[in-house]
């Protein structure tokens, strides 16, 4: 855990039922935040900058499950947005799901922004899974419209099959 999680508890994520989501020593930090998406754009850009790396693989830019993305800041802004309690809709409500996945957006945008002011060849690749609506419904990860955006390069896809017969 960063000195940055440490000194903010008030910005770890929160799952469906209202409890912390991946509890000390392992911090979760919340993308409903601005301060942890520029916590994370900072530390990042920092580290390709400062060892002359060509870009980034990003891996774990999503959240965990579709019952996580639940901080009060993220249920906040949906009830000032729409008058509903995401806490009395299905995880995989459309609109709660597309959401979220914007928080993870606004991450990935913010990067490549920033990423673009010092060396615009810098690239940006994720790891996502092989189906975008499936990542979308799972992870809130919405890496097809980070495609479409322009704001990363590439994907790898992961597969996490323990069963060959299943991939």
């Amino acid at each position: 855990p960063s000195d940055f999680a440490k000194a903010h508890p008030e910005f770890l994520e929160k799952s469906q039922d209202g409890s912390w989501l991946n509890k000390s020593p392992h911090f979760n930090l919340s993308w409903g935040h601005p301060e942890v998406r520029q916590y994370k754009v900072d530390t990042i850009a920092d580290f390709i900058i400062s060892n002359d790396f060509d870009g980034i693989l990003l891996d774990y830019t999503r959240f965990f499950g579709n019952t996580s993305g639940y901080a009060d800041v993220i249920v906040h802004a949906y009830k000032e947005k729409y008058g509903a309690n995401p806490h009395t809709l299905a995880p995989e409500d459309p609109q709660w799901l597309q959401f979220r996945a914007d928080y993870v957006t606004h991450f990935v945008k913010d990067l490549r922004a920033k990423l673009r002011g010092h060396d615009p060849a810098l690239q940006i690749i994720a790891c996502v899974g092989p189906d975008p609506s499936e990542s979308l419904r799972h992870a809130c990860q919405d890496w097809l419209g980070w495609l479409n955006q322009g704001l990363i390069d590439g994907v790898v896809t992961m597969i996490y099959e323990r069963n060959t017969n299943d991939t």
